[in-house]
């Protein structure tokens, strides 16, 4: 695979490309639901927050992060370090909130 091709997480079935973004929803609204959770409080993007934000809390490079978000510039990935000021501040995102709960109740 050279530099240009792009992979990706959740595929659609029938194309093999990038799931469209509303399909995407839907999978995670039917796994919060399967999971019991309200699905309104969780998107497909928060998946992404969720991702950046555990690499960068784990040490990743930002130059890192910024590649495995398909990010052209910087600037963009900086934003996930202004959500691990609020992490630090002891604001919780909902997949963390998400995790705690699951983990409780094994």
């Amino acid at each position: 695979m050279n530099q240009d091709q792009k992979v990706y997480l959740f595929t659609s079935k029938q194309t093999g490309r990038a799931m469209h973004p509303r399909s995407m929803q839907l999978v995670v609204n039917s796994a919060m639901e399967k999971a019991g959770f309200k699905t309104s409080k969780y998107t497909a993007h928060t998946l992404r927050h969720s991702f950046a934000t555990h690499l960068l809390n784990s040490g990743t490079n930002l130059h890192v992060i910024k590649t495995l978000l398909g990010h052209s510039k910087i600037e963009t990935t900086m934003i996930y370090l202004h959500l691990q000021k609020h992490t630090q501040l002891g604001i919780i995102s909902p997949l963390d909130q998400l995790f705690q709960r699951g983990t409780k109740s094994n």
